[in-house]
């Protein structure tokens, strides 16, 4: 199955916010999900991700219209390996299961790992040694995609500073 990447995903600051000292930047994201799209289907949210940022949140700032039969949405982290797949390293390490059946009308966070601990922190399983890498990739899985054509955006926010 072939990765689909999406628009602007790398994580140059073009719109750092500033809080209690720290440089948060934005990285804009949009999964184009096809009604054609198998489930277990890979959208590349972010590359050029290190386990030493703090993922702040991950916003949904425009709301999204309904996947039809789209409930099972994994947030995780991998990276991309030799032939151009995803490598998984944790699927769901920052949303797991989210139903986007019914759609939302406005901005919403949903990301659900801790926003006090780097990447690194949150994973539930270290690293081996074939996992470790210098640049991680942000990734959505549709375990069950729907049947629907939407254009989902995503602003992930993270801090560099640690």
């Amino acid at each position: 199955m072939a990765v689909k990447n999406t628009e602007g995903y790398d994580a140059k600051g073009t719109k750092a916010l500033y809080q209690n000292g720290d440089r948060i930047e934005t990285i804009v994201a949009r999964m184009e999900v096809a009604a054609a799209d198998a489930d277990a289907q890979t959208y590349i949210l972010a590359r050029g991700i290190s386990l030493d940022w703090t993922l702040v949140n991950l916003m949904i700032p425009k709301g999204f219209s309904a996947i039809t039969s789209g409930t099972d949405y994994d947030i995780g982290l991998g990276y991309i390996g030799a032939d151009g797949e995803v490598v998984v390293v944790e699927a769901d390490v920052f949303v797991d299961g989210k139903n986007m059946s019914s759609g939302a009308t406005s901005a919403i966070d949903i990301c659900e790992s801790p926003t006090d601990q780097t990447i690194g922190e949150c994973l539930a399983t270290p690293l081996t040694s074939e996992n470790e890498r210098k640049e991680y990739v942000i990734y959505c899985t549709a375990n069950t995609v729907g049947s629907a054509t939407v254009d989902v955006e995503f602003n992930i926010n993270v801090n560099k500073a640690h």
